[in-house]
């Protein structure tokens, strides 16, 4: 697993803009590594832009005096493989101490409290997927043993699991509520999902322009807060025409009139196999109500969809591309990871997003009621 990218993948929706002269100082010592070159990079849309760079003494030891063109996502780098990213702004005076041989899980700054808090964030994010990869290649070693008792050892490490997520989320929560117009803040939110957490994207876009009305993070930031707005609860859902396993046309307003549910999904998404019995039952609690569902599949492999609906009884409408993410849909419904789910009301609009499990079933019994 590629950790960096993880907590980084923030970076290239952002760009820094604006040519102000300041200067910016950072001091630094490099362990375990002499006479290295060393970059100072600014981390710009869709490339990497090096400032300056300078080789360590014997000792370890380097310095930038630079100017850097606003506050903003920097990195310290010896390779494209092991750098450090810091939250930086003009006039910074920074004291950056690291292992030579993996930066980013070594770096250690003094400096203003906004830098220190950004490697906080990223050295939080690291152990807590480390301990998720953990638990996964436990459960997998565990499964390859065909171990006896598999299923009780599986469960113990799915409650674990979820604390991991429980408390990663949490974590990144308190900082979007806490830290409200701050970069560190936006770069949280990378850690939320767009699409069921559009609320704290929304509500974060003022006090980002009012702290940077001319930035172009926030540019950025609200474009991407607009797209969610078109998909909010309440708007119309907008029209999907894909093809059913028979190659027939199949289109989202066929459905008008009855509540369905939109379950974006794929035969190789294991998350999504794992989710299909629970919503097979609810459609055989529902269906009878004016229940529906709409599977979309991101499959590449037609074979494969259709023996995946099969083997799992998934006895409703099914339509894909086959298109894998390069699919319309994808674009269209801001889909980032499945499963992903909309459930659409008789009158074509949202009533909501990324239902699953015990929560789609309140709230269809909501709707429907529980006779």
């Amino acid at each position: 697993m590629k950790y960096l990218f993880r907590f980084l993948i923030f970076v290239p929706l952002f760009q820094i803009l604006g040519c102000q002269a300041n200067t910016f100082e950072l001091k630094g010592t490099l362990s375990n590594t002499s006479k290295v070159e060393v970059f100072f990079d600014q981390l710009l849309p869709s490339q990497v832009a090096t400032l300056e760079k300078t080789t360590t003494d014997e000792t370890g030891h380097f310095e930038f005096h630079t100017s850097i063109p606003a506050e903003g996502f920097y990195r310290i780098r010896i390779s494209d493989q092991n750098y450090a990213v810091l939250l930086l702004k003009p006039n910074d005076q920074i004291q950056f101490k690291a292992d030579g041989k993996n930066l980013s899980r070594t770096v250690k700054v003094e400096g203003p409290k906004e830098t220190i808090e950004f490697l906080e964030l990223n050295s939080y994010l690291m152990n807590s997927f480390s301990r998720q990869d953990s638990l996964q290649r436990t459960f997998y070693a565990y499964q390859q043993s065909q171990h006896p008792r598999l299923d009780s050892i599986a469960q113990v490490l799915e409650v674990e699991m979820q604390k991991v997520n429980f408390l990663r989320r949490q974590y990144i929560l308190k900082i979007v509520e806490t830290k409200p117009g701050s970069l560190l803040a936006l770069a949280a939110t990378e850690q939320l999902n767009p699409e069921t957490d559009a609320n704290y994207f929304i509500n974060l876009l003022p006090a980002l322009e009012k702290n940077y009305p001319s930035s172009e993070y926030v540019k950025t930031f609200r474009l991407k807060v607009n797209e969610l707005t078109r998909l909010a609860v309440g708007t119309e859902a907008p029209e999907i025409s894909v093809s059913d396993t028979e190659g027939n046309p199949i289109k989202l307003s066929d459905f008008r009139g009855k509540v369905v549910l939109i379950d974006f999904w794929a035969s190789w998404c294991g998350p999504c196999r794992k989710e299909n019995p629970n919503v097979v039952n609810m459609y055989k609690k529902y269906k009878d109500k004016g229940f529906e569902i709409f599977s979309v599949s991101l499959d590449k492999d037609k074979n494969n969809w259709i023996n995946a609906i099969k083997m799992d009884g998934l006895a409703w409408k099914h339509g894909s591309e086959l298109a894998f993410w390069q699919s319309s849909f994808c674009k269209t419904y801001n889909i980032t990871g499945i499963p992903m789910t909309f459930l659409i009301g008789k009158d074509g609009k949202i009533i909501a997003k990324g239902l699953r499990g015990a929560d789609l079933d309140k709230q269809l019994a909501t709707i429907f009621g529980n006779n």
